[in-house]
């Protein structure tokens, strides 16, 4: 089985069931503050095979950092038939918190795009230039806005010139 946690050990996802990842995750989370992972997860180089002890058996997972830009977001999990990770294993993780990386960069800028429709959105309406087409309306859904609900608005002036430019971005982003 395959189990996605956060860096605390929090997990995420994976390939059982619910109920079976409910029960792991503490396993997991006192692997890793119990000192089975080494701290400085960003360091890890190859996957580190980390021991269980289960009230049925004692069970082995290897563990792999996913990285963004050098920081770790995720932790791969892998259960190990035996004791050993076997090379083919130690790739297979590593493949893996690769295309998680991927995936997960997709995500952020997903998420990025979306809020910054949001705030065309919010200027469209503070201009006064917000036509309720199909679009529009279901922009105005995904960033969280009614029509039923009453609004305040706050408006902050960044020195920052029109168009922005990445530096500019960033910096609204942080105000944000």
């Amino acid at each position: 089985f395959v189990t996605f946690t956060d860096p605390a050990g929090g997990i995420l996802g994976g390939s059982d069931t619910v109920e079976a990842l409910t029960l792991l995750e503490p396993q997991i989370v006192g692997a890793v503050q119990g000192g089975s992972v080494p701290v400085d997860l960003a360091a890890m180089q190859r996957p580190l095979v980390v021991a269980f002890t289960t009230e049925t058996a004692a069970l082995h997972r290897i563990v792999f950092p996913v990285r963004l830009h050098d920081t770790v977001v995720a932790l791969i999990w892998l259960d190990l038939a035996g004791n050993e990770a076997q090379e083919l294993d130690a790739r297979a993780i590593e493949h893996a918190s690769v295309v998680a990386a991927l995936h997960m960069m997709h995500q952020r800028q997903l998420a990025q795009q979306e809020d910054r429709l949001g705030y065309a959105l919010v200027a469209g309406l503070l201009d006064g230039e917000f036509s309720a087409t199909a679009g529009a309306l279901e922009r105005a859904r995904v960033c969280g806005w009614s029509d039923s609900k009453a609004y305040r608005v706050c408006l902050v002036l960044l020195d920052e010139p029109i168009p922005l430019t990445t530096e500019g971005l960033e910096r609204r982003e942080r105000w944000v």
